[in-house]
Order: C-alpha cells, then sequence, then structure tokens
C-alpha cells in the first residue's frame, strides 16, 4: 500500500489547538436565546417611536410654518408624518393578509410593495428637497414668536430629507432583489 504526502496525525493543522475540548463558541440558538428578552421591548419601542412620535412632530412643526412660507411646507409635512405612519403598518397587514390567502401571490406581492415603497418614498424625499430648497427660514418660521413647541419646520424637512437621499439607493437594491428572487421563482 502506497501513501502520498505527510500521513502524521498534525499535518497541516501547525497553531491549531485539535483537542478534543469542548467548545465555547455560542450557538446561533443560543445567542437567539439570550436576546429574546431583549426584542420585544426594543420592537415596541421602534414600533412607538416609527407610528407615533415621528408623525407628531412632523404635524408638530406644521403646526409652526407661518402662513407666509414660498410653498406649502405645511401640506409636505403633514404628508411626510403620515406616510411614516399609515405606510409600515399598510404594507405589513397587506402582505400578511395575502401570505394567509395564497403562498403563491405573496411573493407577487413582496415585489410590489418594495417597488411601491421605493416609488413612494423616493418621491416623497424629491418632493422635500425641492421644498426645502426653494424656502427660506425668514418666511417659514418665527422662533421668536410665542410658540407651544419650538421646531424648526425647515431644519426638521432637512434632517429628513437628507436622511432620505442616503436611504434612497438601500430602497432601489431591495426593490431590485425583490423583483429578481421573485424572477427566480417564475423561472423554477
Amino acid at each position: 500500500m502506497a501513501t502520498i504526502g505527510n500521513t502524521s496525525p498534525d499535518a497541516g493543522f501547525e497553531g491549531v489547538d485539535v483537542s478534543l475540548e469542548p467548545q465555547t463558541q455560542v450557538s446561533k440558538a443560543t445567542m437567539v436565546k439570550q436576546a429574546a428578552p431583549f426584542a420585544c421591548p426594543i420592537s415596541i419601542c421602534m414600533f412607538g417611536t416609527c407610528l407615533f412620535w415621528i408623525p407628531l412632530v412632523f404635524w408638530l412643526a406644521a403646526a409652526n410654518v407661518l402662513p407666509t412660507c414660498e410653498m406649502d411646507l405645511e401640506l409636505f409635512m403633514k404628508v411626510y408624518g403620515l406616510y411614516c405612519l399609515v405606510s409600515p403598518a399598510f404594507f405589513v397587514t397587506l402582505i400578511y393578509g395575502v401570505a394567509v390567502m395564497q403562498k403563491r401571490l405573496f411573493y407577487l406581492c413582496q415585489v410590489i410593495v418594495a417597488l411601491v415603497g421605493c416609488c413612494g418614498t423616493t418621491g416623497l424625499v424629491i418632493w422635500g428637497l425641492i421644498i426645502w430648497s426653494s424656502t427660506t427660514d425668514d418666511k417659514c418660521y418665527n422662533g421668536e414668536a410665542e410658540l407651544d413647541h419650538h421646531i424648526n419646520p425647515r431644519t426638521l424637512c432637512a434632517v429628513f430629507v437628507f436622511m432620505g437621499l442616503l436611504g434612497i439607493g438601500q430602497n432601489f437594491v431591495q426593490a431590485c432583489s425583490a423583483v429578481k428572487k421573485y424572477a427566480a421563482r417564475e423561472v423554477s
């Protein structure tokens, strides 16, 4: 019987501990089990932030827009706030309802939701960029006035529009990925 190469039991394992001691690496199941108590409170906080606080802040900022504003910043603030409130709940309800009804239609619904979400978000970000660049603080907000809440609508608009600009690429990639996955299922 002929042997080829190094036949020693330690061949190729220089510097690697090959002892039979139990592994100390934590499995994914253990990590999930340990993280479970934190998942629910974090989910509730994120849900409350997206579905309550963000729309509330936008509506409060919309109340601070002066009537002399060059464009309808107030309308944009209200629409953006409602979009943050309505779209996640609508999309999740739609996908869940379709998944319960028919599995094959579920995949098509995922594609439609990804495309509509991408187009809706991109449209709002572009609209907000146009509104923000066409208005001024002098004509849209008076920080010295007696207000219940001092939220500058143009500053809030700028923050969310610029964050939205950073997210447009991710939305586009997500929509393309959903279309590719659906097309791959249709071929097979």
